[in-house]
């Protein structure tokens, strides 16, 4: 890192591990008199060096509000701006803070009980030729630390509901507990007031469901926003997250207030979730993973305000030819790629008992069969394992195909349904599948919860549902 007049030139960052000593000391009496004890902040400087002076290195510089602490420092008559301050508030139990550069760079753990700025022994990340002002610096700074220190809704996610109500409400973590949910915010649902760093957020009660009771609910929360798999996210586990997934709020004790409904949308901002570190987003989506655990089974009314979304691209089927008889129907379920339940193909044409086969091919013909007025309209490339007796009086028959892959998202597929019965041939006209991809036209929830009769471990049980609903986060 090197410094020139004025300007600060973000080459590279690179951590260097415990072994390399205490780099940054601090007064060890701060904590033994208390005076940095539960609800301090503590600052720790970084300082640029020229070459082969100081680089890398944490001076043993510290304050204990921004006000103080914070200040430019000098070297060799040259100034130079420290850019990396530790975040968070000292919690019972865990007098640990975290180094966050606020420019996006780095996140390393400082043990205040050790009095050292001692880095795990592990990379991080390289920042490459980041230039900026001086004033901007100082700017993005100070921001950052009123920001920490009086927290308040500076955007929302999704954006542009800041003073407006959202459209429906959600009910696992809020209602429902034992339960886990995974939002997932693509990026057009994050805008431009969206901070690149995230020191917690607020979330409030839907106006229009209520009254709602007060409660307490150990929360925990993680999140990610590289790599998130927004677009084709798995439905039938948790495993969605980016690479950047971050550990925010440890499970912790959160009252959540009784609240009424309201007339004057929407309600004021009355949950707060403030993170032990900050959250940079180093990706242009956000999966926000919130597990809610009680003593026992509760779903006491709480529901968060939430914005509901169009879907999912589930695909499309369309009928053509015709059957023989001409009531031979065909239809189909779940295909696109992701679906929770297999994929299905289905018909009927009221006759009950006939044995009957299905198959799938790749293209569109009309091939008619000698002696009938049956028609082939899909070739023969793979058929269904088994036949399938038709049931009841509707003549109905369901094949079962399993679950679509990924890969096959946005392909285009046939199907069709036949027979030999008694009274001759019998044929279904042909389906054409454009099979979906399974991305998120919005907002998606993925969640699983406990109830009356099935109880739920958020640590180890899967997913049982999905919707196309996200809550509203007052981020800061």
């Amino acid at each position: 890192m090197s410094g020139i007049r004025g300007r600060l030139i973000i080459e590279s960052i690179r951590t260097a591990p415990a072994a390399s000593g205490a780099a940054c000391a601090m007064r060890a009496g701060d904590i033994d008199k208390g005076r940095a004890g539960k609800g301090a902040f503590v600052t720790c400087s970084y300082l640029v060096g020229g070459p082969g002076r100081g680089r890398g290195r944490l001076n043993s510089s510290w304050g204990t509000r921004f006000g103080r602490g914070g200040r430019r420092f000098t070297r060799d008559r040259r100034p130079f701006l420290f850019f990396c301050a530790s975040h968070g508030m000292v919690s019972e139990g865990d007098p640990s803070f975290w180094i966050s550069c606020y420019l996006g760079i780095l996140l390393k753990s400082v043990d205040l009980r050790k009095g050292l700025c001692s880095f795990p022994d592990f990379s991080f990340l390289e920042v490459q030729a980041v230039r900026r002002s001086l004033f901007l610096m100082l700017f993005v700074l100070i921001s950052s630390f009123l920001s920490a220190q009086n927290p308040s809704p500076k955007a929302t996610i999704p954006s542009s509901y800041l003073r407006s109500e959202g459209s429906s409400h959600h009910w696992p973590v809020w209602r429902y507990n034992n339960s886990r949910v995974q939002y997932l915010y693509p990026k057009p649902l994050l805008g431009v007031k969206t901070p690149k760093i995230l020191f917690g957020f607020y979330v409030r009660p839907d106006s229009f469901f209520g009254p709602g009771t007060a409660k307490k609910v150990v929360v925990e929360i993680q999140i990610s926003s590289k790599g998130v798999k927004v677009h084709r996210p798995n439905l039938m586990a948790w495993s969605n997250h980016g690479t950047d997934r971050q550990s925010v709020i440890k499970k912790k004790l959160f009252n959540f207030p009784a609240y009424k409904r309201t007339s004057f949308p929407p309600q004021p901002w009355s949950l707060q979730f403030k993170f032990f570190r900050p959250f940079v987003r180093l990706g242009p989506d956000l999966l926000v993973d919130i597990k809610g655990f009680t003593p026992k089974t509760e779903s006491k009314v709480w529901y968060v305000d939430a914005q509901l979304y169009g879907g999912q691209d589930k695909g499309y089927s369309l009928r053509y030819g015709q059957g023989c008889p001409k009531n031979f129907k065909t239809a189909i379920g779940n295909f696109y790629a992701g679906a929770r339940f297999p994929a299905y193909t289905y018909g009927y044409f009221g006759a009950k008992g006939d044995l009957l086969l299905a198959w799938i091919g790749s293209k569109k013909i009309a091939a008619r069969i000698p002696g009938s007025s049956c028609s082939i309209y899909t070739p023969f490339q793979f058929f269904h394992p088994v036949p399938v007796k038709t049931s009841d009086r509707s003549g109905y028959a369901r094949f079962t195909w399993g679950k679509i892959p990924f890969a096959l998202g946005g392909k285009k597929l046939y199907s069709q349904i036949g027979g030999i019965s008694q009274g001759g041939p019998k044929f279904s006209r042909g389906i054409e599948i454009q099979i979906g991809t399974g991305a998120t036209k919005g907002g998606l929830a993925i969640y699983g919860y406990a109830t009356a009769t099935q109880p739920f471990n958020p640590d180890k049980d899967l997913p049982q549902f999905f919707y196309t609903v996200v809550p509203i986060l007052g981020v800061f």
